[in-house]
């Protein structure tokens, strides 16, 4: 089975321009306005077999449309084996942002924070103030520029490849597995073959002894 890795972050981060960049299309909608993304949607990351899902942006709004995006990111959540979590540069590190963390680090999944917008050197210098997040794995991007996409996408490869590695273990350790049990199994018929056959040849001769 492969991978899945769902884009989880606030309303217009840049989850869906990197949903389309990662996965060579232009299926998720890119706009600046909150809730464009409300369901979620699948690709394929190009070059591999990695399924990535992007998500509505989590805000702190009780409306029916918010609620709906929650529920359609607690899925994806879910169903994800690795987690992106995408901030904005240019807007800080928020509030909302460090009780979305919480929430992540709450699946016990891998998490890789993705500071966007990072278009320049006045960008650059503010990335450091996301470390109080506490993440080890930390890339500062910018999908407008296509910066630090291909560093993504050589991460997911690498994902990819350990992925599949694993499963042709798997696969080979199950087929060791299942000859041992026919072999096993075999033995055992050969072995109660021959007791049945032992057994008979005892019976044959008590009663030729009666007899």
């Amino acid at each position: 089975m492969s991978n899945v890795v769902a884009l989880i972050g606030r309303p217009n981060v840049g989850k869906s321009s990197l949903f389309n960049a990662l996965t060579g299309s232009n299926t998720a909608l890119v706009a600046n306005h909150f809730g464009l993304t409300r369901d979620r949607q699948y690709g394929n990351v190009i070059g591999t077999s990695l399924v990535l899902i992007d998500t509505g942006g989590i805000s702190k709004e009780s409306s029916d449309l918010s609620r709906a995006i929650r529920v359609q990111t607690n899925l994806a959540i879910e169903e994800a084996d690795i987690l992106f979590f995408m901030v904005d540069v240019k807007e800080g590190l928020l509030p909302l942002d460090k009780e979305i963390s919480q929430f992540l680090r709450k699946s016990n999944k891998p998490i890789y924070l993705l500071v966007n917008k990072v278009d320049g050197n006045k960008q650059e210098s503010l990335v450091s103030d996301f470390e109080k997040l506490g993440f080890k794995e930390t890339f500062a991007i910018s999908t407008a520029h296509n910066k630090g996409v291909s560093d993504l996408i050589d991460i997911l490869l690498n994902i990819d490849t350990i992925k599949k590695t694993d499963n042709q273990t798997s696969r080979q350790a199950n087929k060791q597995a299942n000859r041992q049990a026919n072999k096993q199994t075999k033995t055992n018929k050969q072995t109660s073959k021959q007791a049945s056959k032992q057994q008979q040849h005892k019976q044959e001769n008590t009663q030729a002894t009666k007899t």
